[in-house]
């Protein structure tokens, strides 16, 4: 199965979630999505807390202290979100770019 693309944007010091319904049951999987500067890269960016929030049901979310030390950057980052059985199976769900949108104010 090919994993859709999916472009989002996080803004500087606002909390994002993400909710994604699957056609999966999600019995017995883990989900892991994380934010690295290009593919290939092995410089995290950031890990996204995931939770599988019902039978089919994913939530990935970053909170606003998090989203703040993301650096705003001109180039998009990538994104991706795996799903893991039983230590060694691996489905890739969705992947696509993150564009971080600066903050203005500051405190």
């Amino acid at each position: 199965m090919s994993a859709a693309t999916t472009n989002i944007t996080i803004e500087q010091g606002v909390p994002f979630t993400m909710i994604l319904n699957t056609n999966i049951t999600l019995t017995g999987y883990e989900v892991k999505a994380q934010i690295r500067s290009h593919r290939g890269s092995w410089k995290l960016v950031k890990d996204f807390s995931c939770a599988i929030t019902g039978a089919t049901q994913i939530t990935i979310s970053l909170t606003s202290v998090e989203t703040a030390r993301i650096r705003a950057y001109s180039l998009p980052y990538k994104y991706d979100i795996f799903l893991y059985a039983n230590g060694s199976n691996s489905i890739k769900l969705l992947e696509g770019d993150v564009l971080v949108k600066g903050r203005v104010t500051r405190r």
